[in-house]
């Protein structure tokens, strides 16, 4: 598929759920990245109040990390990383499931086992000029990935699934 083609491609199976099922991380109101994030939008007033199940796609980076250290205390996290390094390393007590968003069986899988109330898809890949010489890669990971997660996510009943693009795109800071 051309990159044009996998484009229609999710967000002609997405254009009925956005608004209600997808959400950019922003409407959530995550401010800053690391020391001193916090969630302040209206939204996640259920995410403070009730116990969830939360799995946080590519949580393992520096998002994943910090909203996974936001919402901990009060939540059942699990990680969903190809990095099984990191996932070892990873300094907060959550489930970790290996895997990769290229793979829908594998995302079919742990939504089935986890059964995930909501899902932060924060996997990508980032770092545009490395991605310009690989756009194949990036539309695999970052497109079709993403179409991936929200078919299972539908599939599953999952009540919300919020994403990012990046925090990396241009002039990264880490």
């Amino acid at each position: 598929a051309t990159f044009l083609q996998a484009v229609n491609a999710l967000f002609f199976s997405l254009r009925f759920k956005v608004g209600r099922f997808l959400m950019p991380i922003h409407l959530v109101g995550l401010n800053k990245i690391g020391k001193g994030a916090h969630f302040s939008a209206p939204i996640m007033k259920r995410a403070w109040k009730d116990l969830m199940k939360i799995l946080i796609t590519g949580g393992t980076g520096s998002l994943g990390k910090t909203v996974t250290r936001l919402l901990k205390d009060n939540h059942t996290i699990c990680i969903f990383s190809r990095n099984e390094s990191r996932q070892a390393e990873f300094p907060y007590d959550t489930e970790k499931a290996v895997g990769d968003v290229r793979d829908f069986d594998r995302i079919d899988y742990v939504m089935k086992r986890f059964r995930p109330d909501w899902v932060f898809h924060f996997a990508s890949n980032k770092r545009i000029p490395e991605m310009e010489w690989y756009p194949d890669e990036a539309v695999k990971t970052n497109i079709l990935g993403s179409q991936n997660l929200c078919r299972a996510a539908d599939k599953h009943n999952i009540e919300r699934c919020i994403f990012t693009s990046t925090d990396k795109a241009c002039q990264p800071v880490n």
